[in-house]
């Protein structure tokens, strides 16, 4: 059990730092994955876009539906074609979310639906429906960083034992090989230098 929750800290940390530098980037940088799915069977037409972005500091996930009777023969909107299509998109300026979109807003969370009827050519009807929620980027971080927070919180000692062995600062974690008696990069000084503390460590085991 202890190793599963080690290797599971291990992957929430690798999360987490991933999480963070992709909302850094986010404001420079917008991306877009569409997955959208059309279905025509005779006069019934049906269309989903499946949308996810990642920009300005969240990940908005959205969802467009698209149904009702069309006349064959007219022309189908944005000229889709029956199948499954996806699209991956990357511009070189952070998307306009959420502030572009009415959308409202509940502990830094956005989201909204809303469903209108529009005509198209030959008199066909058809429904639209919109939903979307902009998740902030540091609301998923701070999810990720829970099970890491929790590993350094039980092995406080075990770090600080490991950067002894490894004859480490334990402040920093600054190489102490070429300087044992002090650390040049944290000035830290070690009594005895970094072989006696580490004896000293794994004698009394803290």
């Amino acid at each position: 059990m202890r190793r599963l929750f080690n290797f599971a800290a291990a992957v929430s940390l690798l999360l987490f730092v991933a999480t963070m530098l992709a909302a850094l980037r986010s404001f420079n940088v917008g991306e877009m994955f569409l997955i959208s799915r059309t279905a025509i069977a005779g006069s019934n037409f049906e269309e989903k876009q499946w949308e996810a972005q990642v920009a300005s500091g969240f990940v908005v996930v959205s969802l467009h539906s698209t149904a009702g009777a069309v006349n064959p023969a007219a022309r189908l909107p944005r000229n889709r074609a029956d199948g499954i299509t996806h699209v991956w998109h990357q511009s070189g300026a952070a998307l306009a979310y959420p502030a572009s979109m009415p959308m409202r807003t509940m502990l830094g969370f956005h989201y909204d639906r809303h469903s209108t009827v529009a005509r198209i050519l030959n008199g066909a009807t058809l429904q639209y429906t919109h939903g979307v929620i902009a998740i902030p980027m540091w609301f998923m971080g701070a999810i990720t960083a829970v099970l890491p927070f929790l590993w350094f919180w039980k092995n406080p000692g075990k770090l600080r034992r490991n950067r002894m062995a490894r004859n480490l600062c334990i402040t920093c974690g600054y190489d102490l090989r070429a300087s044992p008696e002090r650390c040049p990069e944290c000035g830290r000084a070690v009594a005895g230098g970094v072989a006696a503390v580490a004896d000293n460590a794994r004698a009394t085991g803290g």
